[in-house]
C-alpha cells in the first residue's frame, strides 16, 4: 500500500505542533521543578532501580504488559482483553503477557488480516481469586510464572519492558529480571513515584497553577474527609450549575462523579452527607482521602487533549504529537473517542504552547514516556474561549495507543482521516469474536486498503460493549459513518 513502510520502526513520534519557549519561560520552568524535585524521593528510586533497568526504549524486542488494572479503581471494572490493546505494538518475536485466558481469534485477526507479525504471548497462571492480583505482581509473585518469563525474555532479549503505566510493581519486577538475566532491561515510563504523581490530578492542578497561574485550572478545592466534602459541596453549589467529585489518583471513566447543583441546594447538611454518601458508593470501599472537588465548567464548547511523547533529554525537548478533539459521553464525562482536533490557529498555538511548558517541567523532573493532557475549552465561541487544564494521564490511554499505532504503521505520512471508538454499550450482544468480525469483514482494514475498521481489542465481542477500534477513510464523515455502520451490524443477532 502507498505510503506504508515494509519495516516500520517500534514506535514512530510524529511531532505535528512546534512550538518554542523564550528564556523567561524556560527560567520558570527550571525553578518550578527545581522545587517540585526538592519535595520529593527521586534521586533515591533512580539509585535503587537503575542499578540492573533504566528508562528508555532499548534496541531489542519487547516485553509488553497491557493491564491496566494498576490504575486505582479499574481493578472491578476492566475487561481483561483490554490487555490486548497495547498488543497493537507487538512484532515478531516481542513477548505479550496476558494476566486472564487468551483470545486466540483475536490474536489470529492481528496476525492474518493486520499482518502485523507473531509475538510470543504469555498467559501468567491463575491466583484463585484472579481479579486480586494484577498481571505484573503476578509475573513478580509466583515463582513459576517468573521463570518463564525470566526464560522467554532470555531466548527473544526482549529487554524493554513496555506497560500500560509504570508503577512500583512494574519497576520491581524490571530491576529483578535486569539483576536475574544481566541484561540492560530498559522500561519505557517514567519512576514510580513520578508516574504516581503525574496521574494524581491534585498534584497535575498544583503544576500548572505554577507554571500557568490560577486562571489555567478549574476552581477546585482538596477534601480530606466526608464532613469537609458534605461543607464543601453546599458552599460551591449554591454559585455554580455542577460540580465534579474526582478520585485524584484514578482515571475518569470510573473515577468522576458529577453533582447537579440544583439536586443539593435544598438539602440540610445530613440530607446532604447522604446524597453523597449513595452517590460515592459504587467505590466506597476503595475510597481514600484527600479527593478533589472542581467546578465543572459551564458552557463547554470542546475538551481537547495534548498527546504528548517525553523523551530523554539528550534526544531533545518533548514531542507535542497532536491535539484531539474527546467525545465525551454519560453523566460521569466517560471517554468514548476522538478526533483531530480543529481550533482556531491561535487557540491551537496556545494549546500546544501550554503543553509543551508542562512537559518541559515534566521532563526536567526526569519523566521519561508517554503522557497527555486534558483540557477543557468554555464560553461563547472558540475566538473567545477559555482554556483550562484539568487532568494529566501519565500512562499509555484511548488516544495515543491508536494515533501511535497508525504512525507506526503507515510510516507517519499518508494516514488517512480517522475516528477513535470507544463507546461504552456499543452492543449490548455478547459473542465470540470470530462471530462479530465475520459481520463486518467487509469493512475490515487490510494492508492493501487506506479504509476500513481496524479493532484494537476483543473486549467489546466478549462483554457486549465498550468496543475499542479505528475507522479510516478519506473524510472524517465517511470514517464515523463507517464506525456506525460496524456498530450497529455487531449489535445484530446471528
Amino acid at each position: 500500500m502507498k505510503g506504508r513502510p515494509e519495516h516500520p520502526s517500534r514506535l514512530l513520534f510524529k511531532q505535528l505542533r512546534r512550538p518554542e519557549l523564550n528564556r523567561s519561560e524556560s527560567r520558570k520552568i527550571e525553578a518550578l521543578a527545581r522545587a517540585l524535585g526538592a519535595e520529593s524521593s527521586f534521586t533515591r528510586e533512580q539509585i535503587y532501580f537503575e542499578a540492573f533497568a533504566r528508562r528508555g526504549l532499548g534496541d531489542g524486542h519487547c516485553t509488553i504488559i497491557g493491564d491496566v488494572r494498576e490504575i486505582p479503581l479499574l481493578a472491578e471494572h476492566s475487561s481483561s482483553a483490554l490487555e490486548y490493546r497495547l498488543s497493537t505494538f507487538a512484532k515478531t518475536s516481542d513477548l505479550v503477557v496476558i494476566g486472564t485466558g487468551r483470545n486466540r481469534d483475536f490474536e489470529d485477526y492481528r496476525e492474518r488480516v493486520l499482518q502485523l507479525g507473531t509475538p510470543d504471548y504469555l498467559e501468567t497462571r491463575q491466583p484463585t481469586i484472579e481479579n486480586l492480583f494484577t498481571t505484573p505482581f503476578r509475573c513478580l509473585a509466583d515463582k513459576d510464572t517468573y521463570a518463564d518469563l525470566l526464560q522467554r525474555l532470555l531466548n527473544h532479549r526482549s529487554t524493554t519492558v513496555l506497560p500500560h503505566i509504570t508503577t512500583g510493581t512494574i519497576w520491581n519486577l524490571a530491576r529483578k529480571l535486569g539483576e536475574d538475566s544481566g541484561l540492560p532491561v530498559r522500561v519505557a515510563g517514567p519512576l514510580p513515584t513520578l508516574s504516581r504523581l503525574a496521574n494524581n490530578k491534585l498534584w497535575f492542578a498544583k503544576v500548572a497553577r505554577g507554571l500557568l497561574g490560577p486562571e489555567a485550572v478549574p476552581v477546585e478545592v482538596p477534601v480530606h474527609g466526608s464532613a469537609s466534602l458534605t461543607g464543601k459541596v453546599r458552599s460551591l453549589a449554591r454559585y455554580n450549575n455542577k460540580l465534579v467529585i474526582k478520585v485524584p489518583d484514578s482515571a475518569g471513566s470510573v473515577g468522576n462523579f458529577v453533582i447537579s447543583c440544583a439536586e443539593v441546594r435544598g438539602l440540610s447538611v445530613r440530607e446532604t452527607h447522604l446524597f453523597l454518601a449513595e452517590l460515592m458508593a459504587p467505590v466506597d470501599g476503595d475510597l481514600h482521602f484527600p479527593l478533589m472537588l472542581q467546578v465543572w465548567e459551564n458552557q463547554v464548547l470542546t475538551s481537547p487533549s495534548a498527546q504528548i511523547w517525553i523523551p530523554d533529554p539528550k534526544d531533545g525537548p518533548p514531542i507535542i504529537e497532536g491535539l484531539y478533539e474527546q467525545v465525551i459521553s454519560g453523566p460521569r464525562g466517560t471517554f468514548s473517542g476522538a478526533v483531530q482536533a480543529d481550533l482556531p490557529p491561535e487557540l491551537d498555538e496556545r494549546m500546544a504552547h501550554e503543553a509543551l511548558m508542562l512537559a518541559t517541567v515534566f521532563q526536567k523532573l526526569g519523566y521519561f514516556g508517554r503522557c497527555s493532557f486534558d483540557t477543557v475549552i468554555s464560553g461563547d465561541t472558540l475566538e473567545s474561549a477559555e482554556l483550562l487544564w484539568i487532568e494529566c494521564n501519565g500512562r499509555w490511554g484511548g488516544v495515543s495507543i491508536p494515533m501511535t499505532f497508525l504512525n507506526t504503521l503507515f510510516g507517519g505520512s499518508n494516514i488517512p482521516e480517522y475516528v477513535i471508538h470507544h463507546a461504552p454499550g456499543a452492543t449490548h450482544l455478547r459473542q465470540h469474536f470470530s462471530e462479530g468480525i465475520a459481520k463486518v469483514n467487509d469493512l475490515l482494514w487490510r494492508p492493501e486498503r487506506t479504509d476500513g475498521i481496524i479493532f484494537l481489542t476483543p473486549s467489546g465481542f466478549e462483554t457486549g460493549e465498550s468496543l475499542h477500534f479505528i475507522s479510516l477513510a478519506s473524510t472524517i464523515e465517511s470514517a464515523r459513518e463507517n464506525a456506525e455502520l460496524a456498530v450497529r451490524r455487531l449489535a445484530e443477532g446471528l
